[in-house]
Order: C-alpha cells, then sequence, then structure tokens
C-alpha cells in the first residue's frame, strides 16, 4: 500500500526445511483475472431429452466477480437454456445442451461454428473470452428415458420459456420428477443435495434419506424438496434435474426464483 521495507515470511506447507530447501519469491501488482474451460464436452444426447455439460473457471488474483457465459452458433434443433452465469466467488456451472425431438447429429461444419465466451467485469473494464466448443454432438433418436420436472404450485413466469419453481429463503418447497420409460424399466436415481443441478449456493435437495432423490421399479414420479438457507440472497437461476441411468437424460429447464424472508411465495400463497 506504501513504500517502505517489509518481511516475507516463506514457509514449506508441509512442514520441512533444510539448507537445500531454495524457493523463488516474485512481487508484483495483482492483475485478477480468470480462464474457464469447458467439462464433460463431446454430449451424446437422445432427441426430445437433454445432456450435461459443465464450464469451470480458475480464479487468478483475487478475482471473484460473476462469470457470465454464452453460446453462439448452435446448430438448428438444438439449444442451452439460460441465461448462465458462474456466480461470485464460485468456479463452476452446470448447463443442458437440449435436442428437439426431431434434432440430428451436426455435421463437421456445423459443429465447428459451436464456440462459448466467458464475459465479466475486471476493475470496471468489460473482459471476454472465447473458451472453446462443445466438442463432437452425436444425438440418437430412441431416447430410453424421457424425464420432466414439474413445479408444484402456480407461480407467474417472466416469460414462456421455462416454468417456474419459487420459495423464499429458509424456506422450502416441492417440485415433482416425472419419467416416461420406453426402453428402461429400472430404478432411475437423481443424485442427492445437488440433484437440483445448477441450483445457486444455498440452495439444495432436501429430506433426501438414505438412497437420495430415487424413482424405482414400477413407479414414475416423485416429489422432492428444496431449500434455500436463510441467507440466500434473491436470485433467480436455470435448473433441472439428471437421471443416473439410461444415458443420464436431463429434464425440462426450470426456473427457480428465491425471494426475501418477508416475501410470500407460491406455495403459501397456494394453501391460504
Amino acid at each position: 500500500p506504501a513504500d517502505g521495507d517489509y518481511f516475507v515470511a516463506v514457509r514449506d506447507v508441509r512442514g520441512q526445511k533444510g539448507e537445500d530447501f531454495t524457493y523463488s519469491l516474485v512481487v508484483r501488482p495483482p492483475q485478477p483475472n480468470f480462464k474457464c474451460k469447458v467439462l464433460d464436452s463431446n454430449p451424446k444426447v437422445a432427441a426430445g431429452t437433454g445432456r450435461k455439460f459443465g464450464v469451470e473457471a480458475e480464479r487468478v488474483d483475487g478475482f471473484d466477480g460473476p462469470i457470465e457465459i454464452e453460446i453462439s452458433g448452435l446448430p438448428e434443433g438444438f439449444y442451452v437454456p439460460g441465461p448462465l452465469q458462474i456466480e461470485p466467488g464460485h468456479d463452476r456451472l452446470w448447463a443442458t445442451l437440449w435436442a428437439e425431438p426431431d434434432a440430428k447429429t451436426p455435421d463437421k461444419d456445423a459443429l465447428e461454428k459451436i464456440e462459448l465466451f466467458a464475459t465479466a467485469q475486471i476493475d470496471g473494464k468489460s473482459v471476454r473470452q472465447s473458451i472453446g466448443s462443445l466438442g463432437k454432438i452425436e444425438v440418437s433418436e430412441s431416447p430410453k428415458l424421457l424425464v420432466q420436472l414439474i413445479p408444484d404450485h402456480e407461480t407467474e413466469a417472466p416469460d414462456d420459456r421455462y416454468p417456474v419453481v419459487e420459495l423464499k429463503a429458509g424456506t422450502t418447497t416441492t417440485a415433482t420428477i416425472r419419467i416416461t420409460r420406453q426402453e428402461h424399466d429400472g430404478r432411475v436415481g437423481f443424485g442427492n443435495e445437488s440433484g437440483a443441478v445448477n441450483a445457486p449456493h444455498g440452495v439444495y435437495v432436501d429430506n433426501i434419506g438414505l438412497n437420495g432423490v430415487l424413482i424405482v421399479e414400477g413407479q414414475d414420479e416423485r416429489q422432492f424438496f428444496i431449500t434455500a438457507e436463510s441467507w440466500v440472497k434473491p436470485v433467480e437461476r436455470v435448473i433441472f434435474v439428471e437421471a443416473g441411468e439410461a444415458g443420464k437424460p436431463t429434464s425440462n429447464p426450470v426456473l427457480l426464483r428465491v425471494l426475501p424472508p418477508d416475501q410470500p411465495n407460491a406455495g403459501e400463497q397456494a394453501s391460504r
């Protein structure tokens, strides 16, 4: 912060030391920045379903702001529900590549047009980076399993794109997973606390029991609980669920809306 004499202590994290233990110390001004990479690329998705992929950020020199992700050049018949954001202070988001029922495997030229970008505000300036593509996309025409995520309470939607699951901070609400079995008659698992994929920090699947969120043989739907901790700030995020079997299809996207603690949510209004 100012000119002067400073003492710097360098210690081995393993607690070791010796005459031949040498280190190099570099002192420079901080240069906040980030790098992003695509996770689970080369998706194999069944027509009429989605497939999960992610974006991971490496934060540099104390940068902890939000990072916006956008995708350009998706072929006809595909879309990625958004908006997509890596939350402040966090390093990952999950999204789903959705294939319409008539989607086909893109050719090489179409795949080369797909590009992902990451944008953030650093020191008052907009920094935009190209972070690659989704790789090779393969589409199968016969999904083994269709998954639908359904809000349990009617809630006003900001537009016609997604249904809405709404709750206020410090409370719990419910939603329902419904499956259509086509070539899969066994159990279908949907994870545990993180089963609401891409939910904001502090929002998780609750009351899961020993086996997590599970639809057993002979059943086609399951209600589950979503809890928001009391300190979660108002936020809207696109979430979905992912089946652990039958090619791991994802559900339709749903907009998760967290309200302030003193604002009634859809579940409370519905019960009055």
